[in-house]
């Protein structure tokens, strides 16, 4: 069985591993083959369906229907009503083709005529993957009205009967026949008769169901077509003379391509307006007279599978590029000889195609071509002597990628607004109505139109024009317009263009306007535009600059070979440095400008200056040096913009920089005062060639690189901005930053002063100190840029309420502390060096008043929340920069006075020292984001003496990963910790207590903050703290000398990870169940209130609390304990105490990661036993315990969730293991202990040697009563435990009720008869022994003989016994590899092996676990069964357990016999017997395969077979388990039936089994006659022929008779023809009546038509009735025998009967499905249907009958139903259970009401 695709498998399945199971072991994704589905169809008329219509069809059909002819010339008409197919690019999977026409599988249907004379065929074919519905066809042949012809020739005349007007009325069709394949047809309509209308209502014609047509004017006209094309002509609305028709000489040619000499003419794809066909090359040639002609073509649609470089289908026009892409366009062309149109279509998806429409040398008066590569076009009413001008001039090129020039020397247009006294366009583009002559560019394919318009006017041009090859051009014109090829249309693929304006060889200005659509990437490396050697452009954008040049001024243009856009359109215009009255260009790298205004002597000011660039990435630095404007809110007296910039309206000299591209704009505006707005400015500026910059004013602005626009990549700037090396402030404002981010912002970056990277969108304002120099740095990488950033800075710009402390410690004192000002707001600003510091603050003194909103006066830190408190207090903060105390004095009228005196600190990092008792610990920059790269170290100092020191984490919010690998933080040496989480522990410390933080670079956080508290070893009255790292713990009340005891101890740790051992020597507590007497707690623990002594064990960090309660008691509420406790530095321990508990590390919390812990029991040298009571294990549970595990005296690793009990033994030492990784949090184990001696209570055998006996007490009867345990121990691992039960002295019972045993808590045993068996157990094994239930002499035992042995593979003598997989049935072990040897005495024995659970992985091939028997296949599919083997000296079962494996295992008896036989295949000589399987009514043996022969007489015989009973494994197809039956079809499902066959030679039975489920075989009868029969009984084994019976003439007494039609044993249609009937119609049928199969009883006298769907055979019985005498009825029937195809039925009478024979089924997923269908015709019908539901099983869903897809029917009974169809009717029926119907049906016609 091969393995499945998933992609070809629709299963719902809960994962991978069972997708594959299920393909592997059931073949559910695998698809049947189909039998032959050809036909052969004689009638005129019919239908055929795809297998299984309107159900899917399956896989693998290859179905050939032929329509057979005459001879003679024939047309068909096919219908295609639906097709409904598997869909591929090229139809390659699945496909339909009529009549060697294309493969059709996408959803369509038509309607076509075809021409055919012997055979017409239509195949067929589905591949092995998805299906569909499938398709359903109508055929007709030579159905012809007196108004249709039909036209048969490949070429030909056409005229309509009432061309020459000589008949009344005119409605007519003719079809011109193709031969099905694709063919093109020409029609040349030479003559017409028709009467041109909007609507054609005085007659039209149609072709192949196109538009109507209605002209006089003769035309040709080209179509593609399958099949068949109809003309149909409609004479219109007229009541008299409506006379309309047409001449047309037709052409129908084989392929696509074609030849045209008409001048004018249409041609579109194959098959248009449908869609074209795969695999088209077609070639279209335009035939010219070799003179130079013109062509019109207009591209009305274009519909083809569009992709970027039109690699799929394509339409090319006379050598132009690829066409593809939905357009429409009208073009004109050169040629001389031919013009040629290619189209191509490739394999995959198709659209509607093209329509073109071509006319030759169709010039009018006012049209003119011009073909040559250059020349001059002047206008006819140029000189203006026209009265009117409308004219078009097309310059015609090559139809390749060309240049045109035009060079309008002389226009004669009057400019307008709307132009509308006369304009011209170029192309299709806007109006143009100039007098001014200029020069422009296009690129074009194969013509420009100008087409000149008068107006009003006269108008014209004069216009020299040059057609050039390439995009390489050189301008000379002082202005002009560049455009892309193809522009406004999208530019081709692969270009690589050069432009050159050239200069004079003066330094002049050029302005370059810009509009930009290009395929956009980050470096801009596929299409791109560059100006002057500036970057690449390729980003949606347009603007207007100024560049310099001298000689030549260049643009550069490329592109790819994918995408393409609209591309770019440049108006460039240049002067030589001359400008208007009101704009002046600047040149020069520097100088000075000075607006005109700004002395004040002129009215208005509006005026632009534009500094020029080189085009290449510059710095501008404008130093306004003095300005002259009135500054307002809106600047309305006057301002002037920097590029575009906002306004500005100041008189304050500044100076600022710009990095630009090419030129900067300073536009000056006057204002809107009307007589005095004067302003103006004075600037020197520097030009300098890349983006670092020094600054010298006191303020200014910096900003990236073409801010606000986009800057560039790979740019690296430095600004500078200059002290005087005095001590300086600058105020550094960041009004936006946007850059590309990263978590390290290590792409794209801004540092300010040595500080952090900065690339994520955050503004702020900080203050700087400086000295010598203020450094800003800036870098972008090569990839996608964005708008940047804007800093405005100011140096020393202070306000009286301002302070700045520049020293790096010091103190503040507000000016109001000691209350002498009325009013304090005051802001004090703590300046840094602008890299990462750490600011103490030491409120030594504070003046405020505390209130809830702080309103009477207030002071924050750096912005954070108000604080109003007169306690001193000390915290720190890190910063860049500057930190910001501001003070306010509160809203107090008078009296307002607050204020504080701080000592501060500035350090250099983020570690810090901190002397205070308490205090607060912040991550820097906390609570806002962490700053990447620290490694901080925090110190807090103690007095060399034990103290103890509380920290309360507040938050921690750190990037969180598996092992914290990133960031951090470690407090006192402990474990790194970065999960969210807060805390409050106490620590122990003498000289100093460490802290240390670390971040990287990756994703930002919180970071983490904490409050510290340092005491003494001093503690309160109940209370006590114990530093030492053992001792012994007494609670005061413990003697009972107390009151009342509520008390605390506290055992301090080091704060790294330690274990508390705690022994609770003496305890004084009430036990209660909610301990309300009393109780103590560890360390939040549950409550505890014993009097019992124990020992545990806790894994901590830094203290453990034991609190004592005393109760709820009045008084002398008096409870206490004693214990003994040691800190250990490790989790590894030593157990001395013969019980106790052990814990992981923080058990219940969440273990510790990286944990190796040992925890040693000891022994005392001697043989003990150890209970091990497992009461919690929650770790990680891998498929190989890889991670989290614990492992108990060297057993398995064990990490699921799981509890036990177990008994081990010691002697030394017993071992447990556990070890943690870094992964996902658990709870950890929990487990008790307890050591016994090898003694035991008088009930309780230990047994530790490895082998032995072992005899129940009350074995030989001298005992009353009998309840005993025996446990066998093991060393911990894997170990095997044989018992051979020699005597067993039980009394067996159903419910073992007078005594039984158990194994290791296995099933009651209670028999006398002596067993072996084996057990896998780590640890021990208990075998339980109970008296029963007997009132006083119920005594039972056993002598067994036991071995444990070290491994999972044993050898078994005893002669039956049981296996089972180690641990069983609980999860096998995993990598387990086990061998069971069954011994054998050397001669041929049988072995009986009986899988009682097999529950394994289910892996195809049995990859993961396996059980193989006997050298036979892997078996792990879950099953049960019972086979017989053959063997002589060795019977070897091999098992094998992998890491991935959780299931039960596997359990089997097995029995070794005598000597076996396997073949279970017989001859039958007998004229009748009995057949049965294998061991029937037993259990059936597996992997059979049976082959029962009965032998015949090499005559033609009857065979009648009655299946009596049939109980094998079902499944939908029977794969596993099956009987066949004369090579019909595979039965498996549980029936019962009686069939006659017929044979000559042998009649053939086959039977196979499987190693699946056990199931009890089969039983059958068989008879075997010859031809005779008896007097009653007729048998008829041919497939056609006429039964009458006997009784038919009346002429005999008596009728009761059965005819038996036999069948070959596969599914087969019975058709009956009841010609002649003589029964007499009563309602029950006394009088006398047959039987179809047992079907319901029949009298009529009627005749009529019913088929009969049957396996093997079919009885017609007939009874003579009740009468006494004369009771005499009987038929004549025609019957016929058919094959069925696929189990689909067609029934075509009026009326019949549907009758499904026992049709096999089961309670599967995917059950055979049989199909009837009733054909329906034209018109409606109605079909009315009586309905039978039966089955031997009963039940509710037992089978599915669906009506015509809209209702299912499930229940057994009897059901009607009437439906309105002019369709055919479709009945599906599905056993899912052995099940029948009958189903009687008859059509009414509902015009006429009769049937």
């Amino acid at each position: 069985m091969g393995f499945i695709p998933g992609d070809r498998c629709s299963l719902k399945t809960k994962g991978l591993w069972i997708c594959f199971v299920l393909n592997y072991l059931y073949g559910a994704c695998q698809s049947a083959s189909a039998d032959n589905c050809s036909m052969t169809l004689t009638a005129s008329e019919g239908e055929i369906t795809s297998p299984g219509y309107p159900g899917n069809y399956i896989n693998n059909l290859n179905c050939t229907y032929i329509i057979a002819g005459e001879g003679q010339n024939h047309t068909i008409t096919i219908d295609l009503l639906e097709l409904a197919l598997e869909t591929a690019s090229g139809c390659s999977y699945d496909w339909l083709i009529i009549d060697g026409g294309p493969k059709l599988c996408y959803a369509t249907t038509f309607h076509k005529t075809y021409a055919f004379r012997d055979r017409f065929v239509i195949n067929f074919r589905s591949d092995t993957s998805n299906t569909g519905r499938g398709f359903k066809i109508r055929y007709s042949i030579d159905v012809n009205d007196n108004c249709t012809s039909i036209h048969l020739k490949t070429s030909g005349q056409i005229s309509t009967p009432c061309y020459s007007c000589d008949c009344t009325l005119n409605n007519c069709t003719n079809t011109i026949i193709g031969s099905g394949e694709l063919r093109i047809l020409t029609l040349d309509f030479v003559s017409l008769n028709y009467t041109t209308r909007a609507n054609c209502d005085l007659g039209w014609f149609t072709i192949d169901g196109g538009p109507r047509i209605c002209t006089s004017t003769p035309f040709a006209k080209i179509y593609a077509f399958f099949g068949s094309v109809d003309i149909v002509t409609h004479d219109g609305d007229r009541s008299v003379d409506s006379c309309g028709g047409f001449v047309v000489n037709y052409v129908v040619k084989e392929s696509c391509s074609m030849t045209l000499t008409a001048s004018v003419g249409e041609i579109t794809s194959p098959g248009y307006p449908d869609n074209y066909i795969n695999n088209l090359n077609c070639t279209y040639a335009i035939v010219g007279d070799g003179q130079n002609q013109s062509i019109t073509i207009d591209l009305v649609e274009l519909d083809l599978q569009e992709a970027s470089d039109c690699n799929f289908d394509w339409l090319i026009v006379d050598d132009r590029p690829k066409l593809c892409h939905n357009t429409t366009f009208q073009k004109t062309y050169a040629f001389r000889d031919r013009f040629v149109i290619n189209f191509r279509s490739d394999g995959g998806n198709t659209g509607r195609g093209f329509k073109i429409r071509y006319s030759i040398d169709a010039n009018d008066t006012c049209t003119s071509v011009h073909l040559k590569a250059s020349g001059q076009i002047s206008t006819p009413c140029h000189s203006c002597n026209c009265t009117y001008n409308n004219c078009t001039n097309t310059i015609v090129g090559n139809g390749k990628l060309q240049i045109l020039s035009l060079d309008f020397v002389s226009l004669n247009f009057t400019t307008s607004a709307n132009c509308d006294l006369g304009w011209f366009t170029i192309d299709g583009g806007p109006k143009i109505c100039t007098s001014t002559p200029f020069t422009t560019i296009y690129a074009f394919w194969d013509s420009v139109d100008m087409v000149t318009h008068g107006g009003d006017s006269c108008a014209g041009f004069v216009v020299n024009y040059v057609v050039e090859e390439s995009c390489l051009m050189t301008f000379t014109a002082s202005e002009g317009e560049i455009t892309s090829p193809g522009y406004p249309s999208n530019y081709i693929n692969n270009l690589n263009c050069t432009y050159v304006i050239v200069g004079d060889g003066q330094t002049e200005s050029i302005i370059i306007d810009l509009e930009l659509d290009l395929e956009a990437t980050s470096d801009c490396r596929y299409d791109w535009l560059v100006i002057d050697d500036g970057p690449k452009l390729c980003y949606p954008t347009s603007f207007h600059k100024t560049y310099a040049f001298l000689d030549r001024f260049v643009i550069k243009f490329g592109t790819d070979g994918s995408v393409t856009r609209r591309g770019f359109k440049i108006r460039y215009s240049f002067d030589s440095d001359a400008h208007d009255n009101c704009t002046s260009i600047h040149l020069t790298a520097s100088g000075q400008i000075s607006t005109p205004c700004y002395s004040c002597n002129c009215i208005y000011n509006n005026c632009t200056n534009t500094i020029i660039g080189s085009g290449q990435l510059q710095t501008l630095t404008l130093d306004f040096v003095s300005l002259n404007f009135t500054t307002s809110s809106n600047c309305d007296r006057g301002w002037f913009t920097i590029d575009d910039g906002p306004k500005i309206c100041t008189s304050v000299p500044f100076k600022t920089t710009y990095a630009f591209l090419g030129s900067a704009d300073i536009v000056t505006h006057g204002g809107g005062r009307s007589g005095d707005s004067c302003g103006g400015f004075v600037v020197d500026y520097v030009v300098e060639d890349n983006c670092s910059m020094t600054f010298t004013a006191g303020e200014g602005e910096i900003t990236s690189p073409g801010y606000p626009g986009n800057y560039i990549g790979n740019l690296n700037c430095t600004y500078v901005i200059v002290g005087d090396s005095q001590n300086h402030l600058i105020t550094i404002d960041l009004v936006e930053l946007a850059l590309e981010t990263h978590t390290s912002c290590r792409i794209d970056w801004l540092i300010i002063d040595g500080g952090p990277r900065l690339c994520f969108p955050k503004p702020f304002h900080k203050i700087y100190a400086f000295r010598d120099r203020f450094v800003i740095n800036f870098s972008s990488d090569r990839r996608s840029a964005e708008r940047g950033f804007k800093i405005r800075y100011s140096i020393d710009a202070n306000d009286t309420c301002t302070s700045t402390h520049l020293t790096t410690s010091g103190q503040i004192s507000t000016p109001c502390f000691s209350c002498s000002c009325p009013n304090n707001t005051c802001t004090n600003t703590i300046i840094g060096n602008g890299k990462l510091q750490i600011l103490i603050l030491d409120f030594v003194s504070l003046n405020f008043t505390t209130s809830a909103n702080c309103d009477l006066g207030w002071f924050t830190i750096d912005g954070g929340p108000r604080k109003c408190t007169s306690t001193p207090f000390k915290t720190t903060y890190d910063f860049f920069g500057s930190v910001d105390i501001v003070t306010y004095g509160g809203d107090r009228s008078v009296g307002s006075c607050a204020g504080f005196v701080v000592n501060y600190v500035v350090q250099e990092n983020c570690s810090m020292t901190f002397t205070a008792s308490e205090g607060e610990i912040t991550s820097p920059g906390y609570p806002g984001t962490t700053i990447s790269y620290l490694y901080c170290t925090y110190a807090i100092m103690g007095n060399g003496q034990n103290q103890s020191i509380a920290i309360d984490l507040i938050k921690l919010d750190l990037e969180a990963t598996s092992d914290c690998s990133n960031d951090w933080l470690v407090i006192d040496d402990g474990l790194k910790l970065c999960y969210h989480t807060t805390f409050r522990k106490t620590y122990v410390f003498r000289d100093r207590f460490i802290i240390k933080f670390r971040t990287d670079y990756r994703r930002p956080s919180y970071g983490f903050k904490m409050h510290y508290s340092v005491g003494v070893d001093a503690h309160d009255n109940c209370t006590s703290i114990h530093l030492k790292t053992s001792g012994q713990i007494s609670t005061p009340c413990y003697s009972c000398n107390c009151s009342y005891n509520h008390c605390t101890n506290t055992i301090m740790g080091s704060g790294k990870l330690q274990t508390l051992t705690l022994d609770f020597v003496a305890l004084n507590y009430t036990t209660s169940a909610n301990c309300d007497l009393g109780w103590f707690t560890i360390d939040g623990g549950p409550k505890i209130c014993a009097s019992k002594p124990f020992q545990t064990i806790y894994a901590f960090f830094g203290s453990v609390d034991i609190v004592t309660h005393g109760g709820d008691r009045s008084f002398d509420s008096c409870a206490g304990f004693v214990v003994n406790y040691v800190v250990q530095e490790n989790c590894s321990m030593t157990f001395t105490a013969s019980e106790g508990e052990i814990t992981s590390p923080g058990y219940p919390g969440t273990p510790i990661n990286y944990l190796y812990c040992t925890y040693v029991i000891m022994g005392d040298g001697q043989n003990r036993s150890i209970a091990i009571d497992m009461v919690k294990l929650d770790l990680l549970d891998t498929s190989s315990c890889h991670f989290d595990w614990i492992v108990i005296d060297d057993g398995l690793k064990l990490c699921y969730h799981t509890t036990f009990r177990k008994t081990y033994v010691l002697r030394d030492r017993l071992t447990i293991k556990f070890r943690t990784e870094y992964s996902s949090p658990s709870s950890g184990f929990k487990m008790h202990y307890s050591v016994g001696v090898d003694a035991q209570d008088s009930c309780t055998s230990i047994l530790l040697q490895t082998s032995g006996q072992i005899s129940t007490p009350c074995y030989s009867c001298n005992c009353t009563y009998n309840s005993y345990t025996n446990t066998i121990i093991g060393s911990g691992k894997l170990q095997s435990l044989t018992l051979d039960f020699v005597s067993v002295n039980y009394t067996t019972s159903p419910n073992c009720d007078l005594g039984w045993f158990t194994i290791d808590g296995g099933p009651k045993i209670c028999t006398s008869t002596p067993f072996q068996t084996i057990y896998a157990f780590f640890g021990s094994v208990d075998i339980v022994t109970h008296g029963g239930d007997g009132p006083g002499n119920s005594c039972a035992g056993f002598v067994v003989n036991y071995v444990v042995q070290d491994t999972c593979s044993i050898t078994l003598t005893a002669s039956e016994g049981e296996i089972t997989s180690p641990g069983y049935p609980g999860i096998p072990f995993n990598d387990l590899i086990c061998t069971y040897v069954i011994l054998g005495d050397g001669q041929n024995q049988s072995i009986t092996i009986d899988v009682v659970d097999l529950d394994l992985f289910p892996f195809p091939d049995c990859f993961i676990s396996w059980l193989i028997i006997n050298d036979g296949p892997k078996l792990c599919q879950n099953t049960q069964f019972h086979k017989t083997y053959v063997f002589q000296n060795r019977f070897i079962i091999k098992f094998r357990s992998d890491y991935l494996d959780f299931s039960r295992g596997f359990k089997l008896h097995y029995s070794v016999g005598g000597e076996a036989h396997e073949n279970c295949s017989m001859t039958f000589t007998a004229s009748e017997g009995e057949i049965t399987s294998p061991g029937y009514p037993g259990t059936t043996i597996s992997y059979l395969y049976c082959t029962y022969a009965i032998m015949g007489n090499g005559q033609n015989q009857s065979i009648a077979i009655d299946l009596i009973e049939l109980d094998l494994e079902a499944t939908s197809d029977c794969s596993n388990d099956w009987l066949v039956i004369d090579d019909g079809l595979k039965l498996c499902y549980h029936t019962t039936f009686r069939k006659t066959y017929v044979f000559r030679d042998r009649f053939i039975i086959k039977f196979r089994t499987q190693f699946r489920r056990p199931s009890r075989g089969f039983k059958m009868h068989y008879s075997v006659g010859v031809d005779a029969h008896d007097n009653v009984s007729s048998i008829h084994l041919k497939t056609s022929g006429h039964i009458s019976t006997p009784c038919f003439s009346c002429n005999c007494t008596y009728n009761n008779f059965t005819n038996t039609i036999i069948g070959s044993g596969e599914l087969q249609t019975l058709i009956l023809d009841f010609v002649s009937l003589n029964y007499a119609t009563s309602g029950n049928c006394d009088l006398g009546w047959f039987t179809i199969d047992g079907g319901p009883k029949i009298c009529t006298s009627n005749p009529f038509q019913t088929i009969y769907a049957f396996f093997g055979s079919v009885d017609i019985v007939t009874h003579g009735g009740d009468r006494s005498v004369g009771s005499c009825g009987g038929f004549v029937v025609n019957y016929v025998v058919e094959d069925v195809d696929n189990q689909k039925l067609t029934y075509t009478t009026n009326s019949g009967q549907l009758i499904g024979p026992v049709f096999p089924g089961a309670g599967s997923s995917n059950p055979v499905t049989y199909t009837y269908i009733i054909i329906g015709h034209f018109p409606r019908q109605r079909l009315i249907l009586d309905i039978t539901l039966r089955s031997s099983y009963g039940g509710c869903y037992f089978a599915k009958l669906t009506l015509n897809g809209t209702e299912d029917l499930y229940g057994a009974g009897r059901y009607s139903r009437t439906y309105l169809s002019e369709n055919n009717f479709t009945l599906e029926f599905t056993p899912y259970y052995d099940a029948s119907f009958l189903v009687h049906y008859e059509k009414e016609d509902i015009i006429k009401g009769n049937t």
